[in-house]
């Protein structure tokens, strides 16, 4: 068994090995579950956009944030699980356009 330290740098390592080292990692959850098999880790971090369009260039959008979730086994320590965080995307849509909204309200560069 591991510990919530040890869960999250293991969750990290694994993401720095599929991904490789990006910029602003942060952790966004880490959860045992309630029968104590499986931790539950959730990274994000900045990755800048390729191709940027005309409306990301008028809103001075450049990077967007990427989510991961990580499941590691509580017994074996091993990585079980790997994806996309699956955050409930209404809520996300919704906190971009107040983020978008509030950052670029007193921008004069268009």
């Amino acid at each position: 068994m591991i510990d919530l330290k040890k869960a999250t740098e293991k969750a990290k390592g694994f993401i720095v090995e599929m991904e490789g080292e990006q910029k602003e990692f942060h952790l966004e959850s880490a959860l045992l579950s309630s029968d104590k098999k499986n931790w539950e880790v959730v990274f994000s971090y900045k990755k800048a956009l390729e191709h940027i369009n005309d409306l990301q260039k008028i809103l001075g959008l450049k990077e967007r944030k990427i989510y991961k979730k990580v499941i590691i086994d509580n017994d074996k320590i091993e990585i079980i699980g790997y994806s996309d965080a699956a955050f409930d995307k209404s809520v996300l849509v919704w906190m971009n356009i107040w983020l978008i909204s509030s950052e670029n309200i007193n921008r004069k560069e268009y």
